[in-house]
């Protein structure tokens, strides 16, 4: 009998180590797949690359630019985003193109830098089948025009941080490392420093880690060693930001990444049924997007709580539900944020299901996406390309008006958009005197309006204003409107947008 179980043995150990092989290998990511993905995703940007920026695009642009010819990021150029968004849009302006080629090629390699590293993440928790499936949902969807996803908007440009933290974390569920969670905690940080919800990448992770030692699904110590590297990471890069805002102004800084989301512009601030009105109407517009995968994802939520490794998509998906609420105004793009990781809960729904089901349910996931999409892409032109996508007759009238103002104006001088289209002023290679660029801000921010009734009666006042909504719907003393009839003479109107010109400039 010993000698038979030993004459067996190598022959055993040999079987065994051939299945560990073959189960690796049924593992290994399925690269066509996340290639294919990727190149959709590519494609489909294709069509927008020279559709006119958004007003936020123009905007982050403007602040950007500005900002690396010197002025002060916080106060003479102002935006509530943290410094790493604006990192990226100074990138993409140093590019030798034209600021929307330059802007929208980023999104799109960004766009298809997602798919890829989710089709690794959903590999390594869930198998190569999900993995794939994950990959291509993402790169088909996250282009919709419906909820802006061909754009450079800062869900997007933040999830590929997060993800990457997701990502190294679930190879530290397999490999370990302290070096490994230090840099997923630099990854996570860098999400939040792209855009404040960015930090669902990071915290999931973090939590991970937390039921991890809590439950027993790696030793105590192990768990919380990885969860301190995280941690450092995070706060490499919060730290080197926050050490930038004190040293530019850290009232400033902190009032424009944190305070004014918080106590000024956010869902826990203003009407609950404005709110929600808001929400509903978002609805009606993203729905045929994210519809069908908010029902995949529930089975697919269940499926991903089974496995400890997973439990890690499920927190992550959470997680992103709360940065998609917090900021309260329901933009199309605040669904790209939780589009990603809708995608990987689907996409473990559908690897569930026999492989002729599933490439059914992959197609059908597919159908309305399609169809809403369909008008943007057939549309004749770039002018109709992007009125089929937005509502905004703003963006399309940038051009025009961005083109006027330059030609009548000296680089030196000074233009303003009443009362809001922060993309006016990158399309016109001009400068604001005034600091707040967005309509909320304007109308909400302690101080803003007076400051801008001073700017526009005062010695600065711009050249030109291009007026995009009257006086008075934030001014209701009417000074603004006063100054505008006394200090300046409508000159032209251009598509529908009168511009005035500053008597005797």
């Amino acid at each position: 009998m010993c000698r038979t179980h030993t004459a067996r043995s190598p022959r055993h150990r040999l079987y065994s180590r051939l299945v560990r092989v073959a189960d690796h290998y049924r593992e290994r990511p399925a690269w066509w797949a996340l290639a294919a993905a990727a190149l959709a995703s590519f494609l489909l940007h294709i069509p927008f690359l020279t559709t006119p920026l958004s007003v936020d695009e123009g905007g982050y642009g403007y602040v950007a630019q500005w900002w690396a010819r010197g002025a002060d990021l916080y106060g003479d150029v102002w935006v509530d985003r943290p410094q790493g968004l604006l990192l990226l849009y100074r990138a993409a302006l140093a590019l030798p193109g034209g600021h929307t080629v330059d802007i929208r090629l980023m999104a799109a390699l960004w766009s298809s830098a997602i798919a890829v590293v989710l089709g690794l993440l959903i590999t390594n928790l869930a198998g190569r089948r999900a993995g794939a499936v994950a990959a291509l949902l993402s790169g088909l969807l996250s282009t919709a025009p419906v909820i802006e996803g061909f754009t450079a908007n800062g869900e997007l440009m933040a999830t590929l941080p997060a993800l990457i933290a997701l990502a190294l974390t679930a190879r530290w569920q397999v490999r370990g490392g302290l070096r490994l969670m230090f840099v997923a905690g630099l990854f996570a940080g860098a999400g939040f420093l792209v855009k404040q919800s960015g930090y669902d990448g990071g915290l999931a992770a973090g939590l991970w880690l937390l039921l991890a030692a809590w439950r027993g699904w790696r030793p105590a110590g192990e768990a919380l060693r990885a969860l301190g590297a995280l941690a450092g990471g995070v706060a490499a890069i919060i730290g080197l930001a926050a050490l930038h805002g004190a040293l530019t102004g850290w009232h400033d800084w902190w009032f424009a990444v944190a305070d004014y989301r918080l106590s000024v512009e956010s869902v826990a601030t203003g009407s609950v049924s404005e709110r929600f009105s808001l929400f509903t109407d978002s609805l009606r517009t993203a729905g045929p997007v994210v519809g069908a995968l908010a029902v995949l994802a529930i089975p697919g939520l269940w499926l991903a709580l089974k496995r400890r490794e997973s439990v890690l998509i499920a927190l992550w998906f959470v997680l992103s539900l709360t940065g998609f609420a917090i900021g309260g105004l329901f933009h199309g793009h605040y669904y790209v944020g939780p589009l990603t990781p809708l995608c990987a809960l689907a996409a473990l729904t559908i690897a569930a299901f026999p492989a002729r089901v599933g490439i059914a349910v992959f197609l059908a996931v597919l159908v309305l996406p399609a169809y809403k999409a369909w008008p943007s892409y057939t549309a004749d032109g770039t002018r109709e390309r992007s009125l089929a996508s937005s509502s905004d007759s703003r963006i399309v009238s940038d051009g025009d008006v961005g083109r006027y103002l330059n030609a009548h104006t000296r680089p030196d001088d000074r233009i303003y958009a009443l009362y809001a289209d922060a993309g006016l002023y990158l399309a016109a290679g001009r400068r604001s005197p005034y600091p707040y660029l967005w309509f909320l801000g304007i109308a909400h921010i302690p101080g803003a309006l007076q400051r801008l009734r001073d700017t526009l009666a005062g010695r600065d006042a711009p050249r030109y204003i291009a007026v995009y909504q009257q006086p008075e719907t934030i001014d209701k003393r009417g000074d603004i409107g006063r100054t505008l009839r006394t200090r300046y003479r409508q000159v032209a109107t251009v598509d529908g947008v009168p511009i005035w010109r500053l008597r005797g400039s």
